[in-house]
């Protein structure tokens, strides 16, 4: 367990060949999770210890934030469902409480409060459904896989992993307005990691999201005659960077032609 704030602490879960985060977050009001990893054996076998070596009671765990609903952030729900029903559920897919049967769900509103210290927003981009939560306390933003930077170097292709480039880039300016003092991610995202402390290190981390778009802009822009993947491809400049998949540059595209 690490501590990244007095009360905001995190573990790492493995997932494929890299790691996902799962954050636990105190406030005088209850304590609050977000995201679930990727299994059920991640639920009992790393986040309820997590719970206990914190030495949460269970009946002051009132919420699990969900970042989105891709596999290794919301995976777990099911199995922590189980353990915990009493816990309610906010997540940015609206289609989420009837698909699981969710007796606890919450839709957030923009910059809604929750305990009185923990304000989430919506920051679709890398899907649709992305939230993220601020600590107003300590200015912590909390981003899940909201701000992907040039990518994450493994197995698959996670390189600027965007779905929606324009909504992207507005919500990265968006996160830029509230002021973030610090930022702790899901994943090691290529060139800062899953981590940055103070303004100055925000500001590049929040750069470097605008930076890698530029980068698939500019390729389709001086390459019109390049297909999807072969963009994608390119990118990668022979594996300094992330591998990335087809979907980024046709998203990169779509935002160019609106």
């Amino acid at each position: 367990m690490e501590r990244i704030t007095d009360d905001i602490f995190r573990i790492t879960l493995p997932y494929k060949d890299i790691y996902t985060s799962v954050l636990l977050m105190q406030t005088r009001r209850g304590w609050a999770l977000f995201d679930l990893a990727t299994t059920e054996e991640d639920v009992t076998e790393r986040i309820i210890p997590f719970l206990k070596e914190a030495e949460v009671p269970e009946e002051k765990l009132r919420y699990v934030f969900l970042s989105h609903t891709h596999r290794d952030h919301a995976g777990g729900l099911d199995a922590f469902l189980q353990r915990f029903p009493n816990v309610g559920v906010i997540c940015g897919n609206k289609n989420l409480k009837e698909e699981k049967n969710l007796k606890k769900y919450l839709y957030p509103s923009d910059g809604e409060l929750f305990m009185d210290s923990l304000q989430v927003f919506h920051v679709p981009g890398h899907t649709a459904d992305s939230i993220v939560v601020l600590d107003i306390r300590t200015k912590t933003l909390i981003t899940g896989d909201s701000l992907q930077l040039y990518g994450i170097f493994g197995s698959g292709k996670w390189a600027a992993n965007i779905g929606f480039a324009a909504e992207h880039l507005a919500a990265v300016e968006k996160i830029r307005a509230l002021g973030a003092e610090r930022i702790t991610a899901a994943h090691d995202f290529h060139p800062y990691g899953d981590f940055a402390e103070g303004k100055e290190a925000v500001e590049k981390y929040l750069d470097a999201c605008g930076e890698a778009l530029a980068r698939v802009k500019t390729l389709i822009e001086e390459n019109p005659a390049l297909s999807d993947e072969e963009i994608a491809e390119a990118f990668s400049d022979g594996g300094a960077l992330p591998k990335m998949g087809p979907r980024v540059p046709a998203a990169v595209r779509k935002a160019m032609e609106a």
